[in-house]
């Protein structure tokens, strides 16, 4: 188990997930330009239990889930960049707060691990494809 085991709570056979076979993370950049490519969100975290909230604070090897999927073209081994705007200005420059990996991926939500982390990574921060 990976958390405690509540009375009430749903069983599921064990799924193996394959992992994507990579070279390690591509070198990565705070100041990169913007891709534009596939932008998405992160949606929710394997952080926490039935009391997380979107002020939970992701960092490297953490686990998360992302509002694209197979329908959008992701596939397990993209790159995605993490990034914040200025919600109050959104014309000033983006924040690259770090970097996931896709690790499983279905029709309309993948499954990432957060491979580099510059500062905190919420639910809610912006993702793009990396090139």
């Amino acid at each position: 188990s990976y958390s405690a085991i509540m009375r009430g709570d749903f069983l599921i056979p064990r799924e193996d997930i394959p992992v994507p076979l990579t070279f390690g993370s591509p070198e990565f950049d705070r100041c990169n330009p913007s891709t534009k490519k596939l932008p998405g969100t992160i949606i929710e975290s394997f952080v926490g239990g039935s009391d997380v909230s979107d002020a939970t604070i992701l960092s490297e090897g953490n686990i998360a889930y992302v509002d694209l999927g197979s329908q959008d073209g992701v596939a397990p081994g993209d790159y995605f960049t993490v990034f914040k705007r200025d919600r109050f200005d959104p014309r000033l420059p983006r924040f690259v707060s770090g970097e996931v990996m896709v690790i499983k991926v279905q029709e309309a939500t993948s499954v990432v691990v957060v491979t580099q982390s510059n500062t905190a990574i919420f639910l809610g921060d912006q993702i793009e494809l990396n090139q």
